[in-house]
């Protein structure tokens, strides 16, 4: 499935991007407007350069050796540096994030409930999921180096 920009004054489509070889589940822009990460069930997260109309890929996203399945809810930090998302890789989604940049993927939870990134602290120290343990959607608050 293609990623469609369009300009919302003129209605009209701007680009079509064609990066990803299977359906997108979720896009999210930067903070400073530049960039837009996509997420695919192919098992890639991508981050597109917008401004200049040319693509720069985040390889494709490993963790413990396995692709990321089925990357969903992508935030990212207010200082643009990380970007957290989840992925059912260990069956039950659970939260991860990976240097804009390029990098290591770090997971954050280890839960067999569903946890997906909610919204950073505005110093981008704290990351806040939500999390559907004990059959209820609770909010926690997971802390950064």
């Amino acid at each position: 499935m293609p990623i469609k920009i369009w300009n919302l004054i003129t209605k009209k489509e701007v680009m079509t991007l064609n990066i990803h070889d299977d359906d997108v589940n979720d896009i999210a822009f930067s903070p400073d407007g530049k960039y837009i990460a996509s997420s695919s069930s192919d098992g890639t997260v991508k981050i597109l350069d917008i401004i200049n109309n040319k693509i720069d890929v985040l390889e494709t996203l490993e963790s413990n050796e396995n692709e990321i399945n089925y990357p969903l809810c992508l935030e990212y930090s207010p200082d643009g540096k990380y970007l957290a998302f989840s992925s059912d890789e260990s069956g039950d989604n659970n939260v991860y994030i990976v240097p804009t940049s390029g990098g290591e993927v770090e997971q954050l939870t280890f839960s067999d409930a569903s946890d997906i990134p909610a919204s950073w602290s505005s110093d981008s120290r704290n990351i806040y999921i939500e999390s559907n343990r004990y059959n209820s959607v609770t909010t926690y608050r997971i802390s950064l180096k």
